[in-house]
Formats: C-alpha cells, structure tokens, sequence
C-alpha cells in the first residue's frame, strides 16, 4: 500500500479505485485529475496532506495547522474491510503523531468542497451534482473501522402532487413577494461571471459560521463555482435579494435542474445546452442562505417563493438537496409526503 505526503503532484494510481467505482470517462476523470491536483496545490500552506491508496482503497489524511481535529478526505474504495482498516490506521497513526485527538470526515479539506457520505440509495432518483453518490457499503465499511456518526444530513424528494400542495400552505408568501423591500435580481450565467467577485463575498458571509467551514481564498472558490458553475445555474428560478434602503445583498439562491438524469453524459454542464434534453426535468434546491445581518425577516420563504412561482413552467417534480438536520430548511417540507435519503459525517477518537 503507497503512503507518502503530498509532494506537489499526484500519483495515477491515486485515481485508480475512484476510476473504477464511479465509472468515469477519460475526459471526466481527467477532469477531476486536474480540479483535485490544484486544489491539493492551494491547500497545501495550510493543510499537511497523507496519501494512502492502491488498487483497493484511497485516502487522504488532511492535517490543519491549528486545533485538535484531523480530517480524512477523497476516500473511496472497494468492499474490503481488510484494506480500509489498514489505510485509516496509516492515517491515524500520522495524526496521533501530530497530536490531534479526533479524525472526522469525509471532508475533501472543509465543508466548502466534497464532504459526508450518503446513507442509502434513493428511489426517486439516482444522483444529483454535488450529491456523494457512494455505494452503499461505505458506512458499514467505516463503521467496522472504529467510526461513529458525528452529524446527519438529508434530502427531501417531493412529487408534483406535493409540489401543488406546496402552493397552497405558501400562499401568503407568494401574494407577498412583491411588496418585500427587497430587489430581486435574477441570476444568470452571464451575470454570474460579471458579479463573481461580490457572490464569493456574500455566499462566504451567509456559511462561514456552519462546522467545519474554513474561509477559502476567491481563486479556490472558482474551482468548484466559477464561470462553469454559472452556466449550469437554472436563469428562471435563481436569485439573489438586494435590500432597497442600503443596497447590499441579503440572500441567495441557486437551483438547478438534475442533470445526472441525462444518461451518458458526465458533465460539464450547461443549462442552455442540457435543460432542453432533459425528459425529466426534476427542480433542484442546492444552495439558498441569508446573510447573518438580514435574518429573521422571512428570507428563506421569500426565496422559495421566488422559485416555486416559475416552477410549473420548468419542472416536474423536486429535491430540497443535503439539508443539515438542524436546519430551519427541512421545515419547508412538513407535513407532505416525501422520500428522505440521508448523509452523515463520521468520527473516532484517536486517544
């Protein structure tokens, strides 16, 4: 089994097991070659990186400078309980040297990037971007390891019978929506990548306070949501509120449709290119927030009333997409009937 520290490049070998489990073509995995190499390349003066992997199983151990917690991230692998015990204990053997008590991931660096794994395979759909689309094993694999959970996420499905019914509990803010002081600007790819600079700002003061969310430098937050990211946003149903009085932006928020229903094709994608294609155009709710200072105003009702008043004319059906358990989000669905599929995040102690 290889195990060496990052040393400024990656070895193909890294990629082999992620190869195989998600069956990814060459374009596509060379793709995440390159987005995975620099994001290791910006990290690395904050983050000391361990690298474990061979033909059976990847890894790697994320070291901060600061605190008592190591993370281990870009973890895949075969169902071969043998070889994942080995790699994490590679992996905790170096942490416990450095003097951190705790391992806890997946987390690819922090909760900006790639992190959790999913808990059971859905019935309404397969996968959607951004979602950890893993086999099922994997927690039985970590739980044998020695981890427990150590936070919980989930998504919410809902039908187009629901969807209607949605209309009718959020009456008063969709007759509402228009009297907010509030401006909204529908988001665009073309406005995306001129406003690219005030997005980073706003979308990292909405998150900065969620666990294990690290500030990230603008060039490391165009890697996963720069002009590419732009042209995949849903035009009709994204939006960003600009309070009247004192111009600033207030809230966000982002939907997609789900392009992993367009079989075949692996990305990147556009929403002018592949909205057409798609025969079932489900809704995605991906990534919606308020800025701390305009909170406790409705914000997160107002948001959804924005999309759900263009929804009929673009989608069918709905996910509310990898919702903190915690989170005031997973009221927007109660009381309706919906498929969970839930996440989790997983710790052990290293002491």
């Amino acid at each position: 089994m290889n195990r060496h520290p990052f040393d400024g490049s990656l070895n193909q070998g890294f990629f082999s097991v992620f190869k195989e489990i998600y069956a990814l073509k060459p374009e596509a995995l060379q793709h995440e070659i390159e987005r995975t190499l620099a994001l290791f390349r910006l990290r690395e003066s904050q983050e000391e990186v361990y690298l474990v992997y061979d033909e059976k199983v990847r890894l790697a151990g994320i070291f901060p400078a600061q605190g008592e917690i190591a993370y281990f991230g870009f973890w895949d692998g075969v169902c071969d309980l043998s070889s994942h015990k080995k790699a994490f204990q590679f992996v905790s053997e170096e942490a416990a040297k450095r003097g951190y008590k705790t391992l806890l991931g997946p987390i690819n660096f922090n909760t900006f990037h790639s992190y959790r794994i999913r808990l059971q395979t859905p019935q309404a759909w397969t996968s959607f971007p951004g979602e950890p689309h893993n086999p099922d094993y994997y927690a039985d694999l970590l739980k044998d390891c020695g981890f427990t959970i150590s936070g919980r996420f989930n998504s919410h499905y809902i039908s187009s019978e629901e969807v209607e019914k949605l209309y009718t509990r959020q009456e008063h803010y969709l007759q509402s929506l228009e009297d907010i002081p509030f401006e909204k600007i529908p988001v665009n790819a073309a406005f995306w990548e001129a406003r690219l600079p005030e997005l980073f700002s706003l979308i990292q003061s909405i998150f900065s306070a969620n666990p294990n969310y690290h500030q990230v430098t603008f060039e490391e937050f165009c890697l996963d949501y720069g002009k590419a990211y732009g042209r995949m946003i849903c035009p009709h149903t994204s939006v960003v509120f600009k309070d009247k009085s004192s111009g600033e932006w207030a809230a966000i928020s982002l939907c997609l449709p789900n392009y992993h229903e367009l079989k075949g094709v692996q990305g990147p994608y556009s929403f002018e290119e592949h909205y057409p294609l798609l025969t079932r155009k489900t809704f995605l709710a991906k990534t919606v927030g308020v800025h701390p200072k305009f909170r406790n105003r409705h914000l997160m009702r107002y948001l959804a009333a924005y999309g759900m008043l263009r929804f009929p004319q673009f989608y069918e059906d709905a996910i509310f997409c990898l919702m903190r358990d915690d989170n005031i989000s997973n009221s927007f669905t109660a009381r309706h009937q919906k498929e969970i599929v839930n996440y989790a995040l997983f710790r052990r102690s290293l002491r």
